[in-house]
């Protein structure tokens, strides 16, 4: 991710060197007032990331969503539905409301937060001030959840959470298309809190706090775990059916998510065999054939069957015919308390 090849170096050296300048100007003009910031009247709750491709964001705003249900309150996701197919500028689906093709209209991930938080309100749009202030027309007691939102600065905030994969480094990153970063590491300090992907008591969020600290950042700093928690049979996700694999059992792996090495890691924890894997770009949809390609391959290295992960499956219009399992992840904040009472008087 961060060597890119040698006679491609000098293009994006060049990219990325004009690319910095654009970012840093529009973060200034943001910080001193002189690009406009609208507020919603609900609070909002900004989940977002420094760093392209997946750092687990989308189960932790599942995490998000159920707490401000418990809280008693009406969660709203804002998402502008990245790779969604449907035309219309703005989708707004009630609780209750089914789309018709899930992943097509709202977005593989806004899709995917809908299965595990019915209750959830979604606004889809490319203007999430618009999308959010026609749900609050409807809904009294809503609670934002501004999606992927840490670089939608045109959107008020009331509590801006940062998500770090310590696999990515900070210190030693660079700017898109050079590294992974979205805008430089000192962005950190204008965050409420961060939220480490990782066990604390590991080498890799060590690095992460260390980092945090040289740049003084003062935002509160919390780690999540997130691990795979059951393994369903793609048949088995309306039933609630759960058959977990027995242990060695051999598999291969098919996703196409923004880090596969980290599904990788994970199913390896559960001590399954894998025989192989395919990895496609972030948001890919896999058509038939290349379902059926992977199959194929896993066959021939002795597969059992092949998994897959949430984010996959929500785009499937169809049950295959072939065995499919879901890997189904859950999430789990270290500092639970004291995460809960930061929502809670974000909430208020």
């Amino acid at each position: 991710m961060y060597a890119p090849p040698k006679p491609l170096m000098p293009f994006r050296f060049l990219a990325s060197v004009l690319w910095k300048p654009a970012i840093d100007a529009r973060n200034y003009l943001y910080d001193r007032g002189l690009l406009p910031v609208r507020r919603l009247r609900s609070p909002v709750i900004s989940i977002g990331n420094l760093t392209l491709g997946g750092t687990g964001k989308t189960p932790l705003v599942i995490h998000v969503a159920r707490l401000i249900i418990r809280l008693g309150k009406a969660p709203v996701l804002l998402s502008r539905g990245y790779k969604r197919r449907r035309s219309t500028p703005m989708t707004i689906l009630p609780p209750g409301a089914a789309a018709e093709r899930p992943a097509a209209d709202l977005g593989d991930e806004a899709a995917l937060v809908r299965i595990h938080v019915p209750e959830i309100w979604l606004g889809i749009s490319p203007d999430r001030y618009r999308a959010g202030s026609a749900i609050e027309r409807a809904l009294s007691d809503a609670v934002i959840i501004l999606d992927d939102g840490f670089q939608h600065r045109k959107l008020k905030r009331d509590l801006d959470v940062v998500l770090i994969d310590p696999t990515q480094p900070l210190a030693d990153n660079r700017i898109f298309p050079r590294g992974s970063l979205r805008e430089p590491v000192t962005a950190v300090r204008r965050c409420h809190a961060v939220v480490i992907n990782g066990d604390p008591a590991e080498a890799g969020p060590a690095e992460i706090r260390k980092c945090i600290a040289q740049l003084k950042a003062d935002g509160l700093i919390f780690h999540c775990i997130q691990q795979i928690s059951s393994l369903k049979p793609l048949a088995g996700r309306v039933s609630g059916t759960i058959t977990p694999a027995g242990e060695g059992d051999p598999v291969f792996l098919v996703a196409a998510i923004g880090n596969p090495q980290r599904f990788r890691r994970d199913v390896e924890g559960l001590k399954l065999e894998i025989r192989g894997c395919r990895f496609f770009r972030d948001h890919h949809e896999l058509r038939p054939q290349e379902w059926e390609a992977c199959w194929r391959e896993a066959s021939s290295r002795g597969a059992r069957y092949m998994l897959t992960t949430e984010k996959d499956v929500v785009k499937l219009d169809r049950e295959p015919g072939f065995p499919l399992y879901v890997a189904v992840q859950s999430t789990h904040v270290v500092e639970t308390e004291l995460f809960e009472d930061l929502v809670r008087r974000c909430v208020g």
